[in-house]
């Protein structure tokens, strides 16, 4: 079973999901201009594909909800705090 954690990776000034098997993360999700993204940090076992295929699966149904999840058109002058 994986978790899904939404977070904001402000080097890339975007919403990005990592996959978590509880011990570690296995995969970074993120949409950029170009199409979504999948980071995989790890190898997952052949019986935990379907698992992960479904945590892929919310975690772009989830950040689908962010408007600025692309990391595109900041503001300028905003620190980092404010984005």
């Amino acid at each position: 079973m994986f978790s899904t954690t939404i977070f904001t990776n402000l080097d890339e000034c975007r919403a990005e999901c990592e996959i978590s098997d509880g011990s570690s993360v296995v995969a970074v999700v993120y949409e950029g201009r170009d199409g979504w993204h999948v980071n995989m940090l790890r190898i997952v076992s052949a019986d935990q594909h379907q698992d992960l295929d479904a945590s892929v699966a919310e975690a772009k149904e989830r950040l689908s909800h962010y408007m600025n999840r692309f990391g595109e058109d900041v503001p300028e002058g905003l620190t980092r705090a404010a984005v």
